[in-house]
């Protein structure tokens, strides 16, 4: 007869206290996580300043609960009380220091190294107790059951948000309590921030566990990984070889994509030989050893095939972040397919330690992601300015010279071009951030082109603007309000010959054929991100007094060479005139 127990309240309340006693770095970086992206959603979209700094102490605090929980176990790995306070007052100051250097206005590169910290951060738990180099198969058992606490703690968590979810529901359903539907939000973030948290800490292992003689594999984990991810793998090479020989033959490379599924690929069969790693190295299951002999073979050749995929893409559109990584990876992936193909040891350890060491590096400093990509991206930009004195550039090369100015800027490090422009960079972005770029090329006589232009004609003959993503609408006096999104006739509003908004339910026409001819010479054809008041029109006539603010716009030129509105969002804030 199966005997289960049910952990009464009192049990539950020890439990929970170990957990925090044991990491209360974590915990409170949790909580502190938690109740900021709480408060986060109530806050009002004007205030800039406020959001951002929440913003970069949920970032802070959620790295907090990976970073500290690896920091306390290689403390005990120590096994000294002294390195429990030390450790934990490194991680302290490490983060406050991350904190306080985080710009206030978060660009690419604040967010991708966020992630890569994150990434990193997960790791160091994978073998922060292990790192005075205690057994691999000890290493391997921990390591298993983390993955297991993980997916458990999640389906848990999810099982009980939906519950509550539902139990909330059914309140403002069937008895008209009304909930804000932010409550759901803040709801999912205390399950899934403190419950998963609380759960996956708890039942990690003390010093003493990592000794266990348990050589226990999972029949579920066996199952899952013999039959269903050996297999994915086996068919990713299949289909990876074939195409790598059609690539041999026609010389044909692909266009970007080969990279993310070489990836994908070779982390399903990394993920693959970890988990089977007991079994493989018994020797007792066919299958298992032969996938353990030649998996991490297999991926040599196919190393080098990427290699020179990510190489064709650099030398034809430069260097980028994501292509720096896919380098990187290529590389690790090269020393990984070496050192478990020839070596004797195969230290399943040097896995993780040796993905955190290179993501870090990778991370800062010149020969980062960053400073690196930005650099080839400067050297592109002179080769291209150097072609446009001598003969003019064609419009891919337009589009090129354009897309370097627009990557740099949305990093910060329009810095890097400088000295190829009489104008001050750092001013005109922040005072022109909508057409910064078409300014600058101006200074040689060149036209911008979007990203998505095909042709040199549709820059001309199309327009796009739009408000930035968080903005902030001054009401003024008006006491109505009209918001309408139209891609076309409608009964409340019409768009007249293309420059005019006709509302009906007002009995009110609106001329936007000056607002337009504006919006036109200061910003031509183009893809626009700008501030409220560069996209808002006030006036008034017979009807209302109105103040307009367009949420996005879309322009394009007509047979006549007049430009129309094709479609558009927008807010109008009125008051209506008295009848004479």
């Amino acid at each position: 007869m199966i005997s289960i127990k049910t952990p009464n309240v009192k049990e539950t309340m020890t439990m929970v206290y170990s957990t925090i006693e044991r990491f209360p770095l974590a915990v409170i970086s949790g909580c502190i996580a938690v109740f900021a992206s709480c408060y986060f959603i109530d806050l009002d979209y004007s205030d800039e300043e406020l959001k951002n700094t929440i913003l970069r102490l949920i970032m802070v605090s959620s790295l907090g609960i990976a970073f500290f929980t690896a920091l306390k176990l290689f403390a005990e790995s120590l096994q000294q009380a002294f390195w429990r306070y030390v450790l934990g007052g490194i991680g302290v100051a490490a983060l406050a220091v991350y904190y306080y250097g985080m710009p206030a206005d978060l660009k690419v590169v604040e967010w991708v190294r966020y992630i890569l910290f994150g990434i990193i951060a997960h790791l160091m738990v994978s073998f922060a107790p292990f790192l005075p180099g205690k057994s691999k198969e000890g290493f391997w058992r921990y390591n298993k059951n983390l993955f297991l606490q993980i997916v458990t703690a999640f389906f848990f968590a999810m099982v009980i948000y939906m519950g509550l979810a539902l139990a909330l529901l059914a309140l403002d359903k069937l008895f008209d309590i009304n909930f804000n539907s932010k409550l759901y939000l803040k709801l999912f973030y205390i399950v899934s921030g403190i419950f998963s948290m609380l759960y996956f800490l708890g039942g990690m292992p003390r010093q003493q566990e990592l000794y266990a003689d348990d050589e226990e594999f999972s029949k579920g984990l066996s199952v899952f990984t013999q039959y269903i991810l050996i297999p994915l793998v086996g068919i990713y090479n299949l289909i990876l070889y074939i195409y790598t020989i059609k690539i041999a033959i026609s010389w044909d490379w692909p266009r970007g994509w080969l990279g993310y599924l070489f990836i994908s690929y070779s982390a399903l069969g990394i993920l693959s030989y970890l988990l089977i790693y007991p079994l493989a190295k018994s020797g007792k299951r066919a299958l298992l050893r032969i996938f353990s002999k030649w998996f991490f073979f297999s991926l040599i050749p196919l190393v080098v095939v990427l290699f020179l995929a990510i190489y064709r893409r650099v030398d034809e559109y430069g260097l980028t972040e994501n292509r720096y990584f896919l380098y990187l990876l290529d590389f690790w992936l090269l020393g990984i397919a070496v050192y478990f193909s020839f070596f004797k040891s195969k230290n399943i350890k040097l896995v993780p330690i040796s993905l955190a060491v290179v993501i870090l590096l990778s991370s800062f400093g010149p020969w980062g992601a960053f400073g690196w990509s930005a650099r080839n991206q400067a050297n592109r930009f002179e080769e291209l300015i150097k072609k446009a004195k001598v003969g003019g550039l064609s419009f891919e090369e337009r589009k090129d010279v354009s897309s370097v100015i627009q990557y740099l800027g949305r990093r910060k490090k329009l810095s890097h071009l400088q000295p190829y422009f009489k104008a001050d960079i750092d001013s005109l972005y922040e005072h022109n951030s909508s057409s910064y770029a078409q300014v600058l090329l101006n200074e040689y006589n060149i036209n911008y082109v979007n990203s998505w232009q095909r042709d040199s004609t549709a820059g001309s003959s199309f327009a796009y603007y739009s408000i930035k993503e968080n903005y902030y609408l001054n009401v003024g006096s008006y006491d109505q309000f009209l918001s309408y999104s139209y891609g076309g006739q409608s009964d409340m509003l019409k768009a007249g010959d293309g420059q005019a908004l006709i509302i009906d339910s007002l009995n009110t026409s609106i001329d936007l054929k000056p607002f337009i001819s504006h919006l036109r010479k200061e910003h031509p054809g183009g893809d626009y991100e700008m501030q409220p008041d560069q996209l808002m029109i006030e006036g008034n006539n017979d009807e209302i007094s109105y103040k307009i603010y367009f949420l996005s716009l879309s322009l394009r030129r007509d047979s006549d060479n007049n430009y129309q509105a094709q479609s558009l969002r927008f807010n109008m804030f009125f008051n209506k005139k008295a009848k004479k």
